[in-house]
């Protein structure tokens, strides 16, 4: 298995990206939810919200 080394910046910037990121579709979830649309119609919006969770985990647990 190759180790790849990333700096200390580079790290906390890509988590700092995906800490914002996570924050903008977390308030679009609540903006729509707000808004009236149906739970159905935030299906693909929760996926993609998950996926940016797991991207967060998987930086996080790198570090470690």
């Amino acid at each position: 298995m190759e180790s790849i080394t990333i700096s200390r910046s580079d790290h906390q910037s890509t988590v700092d990206q995906l800490l914002a990121e996570l924050d903008e579709r977390r308030r679009q979830l609540y903006r729509l939810q707000a808004a009236g649309v149906q739970r159905a119609g935030m299906r693909d919006l929760k996926r993609d919200l998950q996926a940016v969770r797991e991207q967060l985990q998987l930086a996080v647990s790198q570090a470690l």
